[in-house]
């Protein structure tokens, strides 16, 4: 069961209020939106560190592809840009900028890999072409905020990629997650 301010929700009664999963992500971070909307709406969302979860890597789009680049790119941006105050995305959003623009220059340095170069150049662009549905979700959103500042949302609020490739913490044991400091 889900719990609201203390009550128990029926799962089918979270749909009807916070929506289905939203069709501009079709892959990759439309559970995140969707768990955002939940929270938004007052829902408590938690995680079991001591769960144990097996995946497939990959098994969707089967290996590393450009494709799979463009989507975690454009997806990425829009899950931010869609459910970020503006003051969150003014402090932000220019550091992941920069994040995929090091990408953007990793893969054409590295000679290999300039297809997925392209793939993050064209998330950028199919990202300008869905701005005007990404504000109109955020401003005709049926799960507005609950609460005005709403704090502690409970995401990393660190860098997992600099994490991964700087600090190599390849666990997500290793990232001291406490989403209600």
């Amino acid at each position: 069961m889900l719990y609201q301010q203390g009550r128990r929700t029926p799962k089918m009664e979270v749909i009807k209020e916070v929506g289905l999963l939203d069709e501009l992500f079709f892959m990759y971070g439309e559970e995140a939106d969707f768990c955002w909307r939940m929270y938004f709406k007052g829902y408590r969302l938690v995680y079991v560190p001591a769960s144990v979860v097996y995946h497939y890597g990959s098994g969707t789009m089967g290996g590393p592809s450009p494709r799979k680049i463009f989507l975690h790119h454009r997806n990425g941006l829009i899950l931010l840009l869609k459910n970020y105050t503006a003051l969150e995305l003014v402090k932000y959003l220019p550091f992941r900028i920069f994040l995929d623009f090091v990408a953007f220059w990793y893969y054409i340095l590295s000679n290999r890999l300039p297809t997925n170069a392209l793939a993050v150049a064209k998330a950028y662009l199919d990202l300008a072409h869905l701005m005007p549905a990404i504000i109109k979700r955020r401003l005709d959103a049926p799960y507005k905020r609950k609460k005005k500042n709403i704090k502690n949302y409970p995401l990393y609020k660190k860098s997992v990629i600099v994490d991964y490739f700087i600090y190599r913490k390849k666990k997500f044991s290793q990232l001291n997650f406490y989403p209600y400091e």
